[in-house]
């Protein structure tokens, strides 16, 4: 699930990529954190109002002079809803403007009620230890997605 909404820091604010996703998220993109914890499924349960931020939100917020360093711990604005900022990835350099660098991850459930206001799903990825386990992969995303529509 992802929007874009305008993220503040104090006087600072920018429209930045909000994506709502699963605690595996992280692991099956490749992410890895520079400071701080991941969200669990348990947070996007219990609708938790906590984020992870790509490693340059805090130079999109241009928070970069007069700034005491992280925004680990600190609590930002998301479309008008505050979230505490618990974790802080490690700077991935790719993807341009669409890559993990510049985006706020929160947990699923929290975007789909809290901050996007629906439960449409723009796409899912998967990761599958080898090839073999592919095609059973296929069959159990088909029976899943199956059920949904």
């Amino acid at each position: 699930m992802e929007d874009r909404k305008q993220v503040k820091f104090g006087d600072k604010n920018a429209s930045l990529a909000i994506n709502g996703t699963d605690g595996s998220y992280f692991t099956v993109e490749g992410l890895e954190l520079e400071e701080g914890d991941l969200y669990t499924d348990t947070d996007s349960l219990n609708r938790n109002r906590v984020a992870v931020i790509g490693a340059e939100v805090t130079k999109e917020l241009n928070l970069i002079e007069n700034f005491d360093g992280s925004l680990l711990n600190k609590n930002i604005s998301i479309g008008g809803t505050s979230f505490e900022v618990i974790g802080i990835l490690k700077k991935k350099g790719s993807g341009g403007w669409n890559g993990p660098d510049e985006r706020v991850f929160i947990p699923l459930l929290t975007a789909s009620e809290r901050v996007m206001g629906h439960e449409r799903l723009q796409s899912i990825r998967v990761s599958v230890p080898d090839e073999v386990t592919i095609s059973e992969a296929m069959i159990e995303i088909e029976r899943v997605i199956g059920k949904r529509t």
